[in-house]
């Protein structure tokens, strides 16, 4: 269980993009709801025969879960410059999130190329895998939202 110091160690490090806010469990409960349909927009485009899309979707899903957690602690990341790095460095998120950052820090890397650069950079196995750690980190966010 993080100490009250690793919230304000944590707070400290990231402050340019770390902001206090007043939501909680419903706007955590909003971006669980965001996150499992993302989950399965990555079945549907890992059916559908798109690798790319569905590690796309399945990145989303896992920042959702993240942010979820953040939400329910009354924390809001701001689109910019580390704000990856800052919300997968929360110190609330259940272990599952250490346990898969590989999972989280390539599919981070392969979004932009996917998004933005070329078609088929996602390999089948990849988005496999990608699609397995979105599945656990949203049980796990929703577990730790009730």
């Amino acid at each position: 269980m993080p100490s009250s110091e690793d919230f304000a160690k944590w707070q400290e490090a990231y402050a340019d993009v770390v902001r206090q806010a007043k939501i909680g469990k419903a706007n955590a409960r909003a971006k669980l709801r965001l996150a499992r349909t993302n989950v399965e927009r990555a079945r549907r485009s890992f059916a559908a025969n798109d690798p790319d899309q569905a590690l796309i979707s399945a990145e989303t899903a896992i920042v959702n879960a993240a942010d979820a957690i953040l939400s329910l602690s009354g924390y809001r990341i701001r689109g910019k410059s580390g704000s990856h790095e800052a919300r997968f460095a929360f110190p609330g998120l259940p272990a599952v999130f250490s346990a898969r950052s590989a999972e989280i820090e390539s599919s981070r890397k392969l979004r932009n190329v996917a998004m933005y650069d070329s078609v088929g950079s996602v390999s089948v196995q990849l988005a496999r895998d990608v699609i397995e750690a979105a599945d656990s980190l949203v049980a796990a966010a929703t577990a730790t939202v009730g």
